[in-house]
């Protein structure tokens, strides 16, 4: 469910990277027949809204770093770049690598300083510093882009083939 919103948000917004908090993914999706009932109750909160930004390569990795701040371990869903974290052992939680693009192309680096500047989405609550991702504070450019997050995710879904699968497609990868 996290993969097909964060792709919803970033088709929505026409930015390069999406983020989403998966504490905001309240249910997943059953085999069959989707419906406005069903995508409600995966992102019921229409108090929140979809911003875009823009953010540099170091703040894209600085980010990143933040899901694995105590007490938990906050997992994002990407969108437009995947990455590999040491999920275990002295290093855990420790970004190794980023890379633009979908999983397993690994020919495009993210680097790990200011020169690239990427446009991003995310909901309001995270860039507002939610559940500890105050690297999105300092973002630029931020522009309220859809009045609830459930918007990306109707268009989104609409424009699927009817039935549509969605699977995990290897954007997030623990060594």
């Amino acid at each position: 469910m996290g993969d097909l919103i964060a792709d919803a948000q970033r088709e929505y917004a026409g930015t390069r990277l999406a983020f989403v908090n998966t504490g905001r993914i309240r249910a997943g999706l059953r085999a069959g027949p989707v419906t406005y009932g069903d995508l409600f109750t995966a992102q019921p909160f229409q108090d929140d809204y979809v911003d875009t930004l823009k953010l540099t390569g170091a703040q894209v990795w600085a980010l990143l770093r933040q899901q694995f701040q105590p007490p938990d371990n906050r997992v994002m869903q990407v969108s437009g770049l995947h990455f590999t974290y040491a999920s275990s052992g002295p290093g855990q939680g420790t970004i190794q690598a980023v890379y633009l693009g979908g999983a397993g192309d690994g020919l495009d680096a993210d680097p790990d300083d200011d020169s690239p500047t990427y446009t991003a989405t995310a909901d309001s609550f995270m860039v507002g510093g939610g559940d500890g991702f105050t690297e999105l504070t300092k973002a630029t450019d931020i522009v309220q882009t859809a009045d609830s997050e459930l918007q990306p995710l109707l268009d989104y879904v609409g424009k699927l083939p009817d039935p549509f699968r969605y699977a995990v497609d290897g954007r997030i990868d623990r060594s």
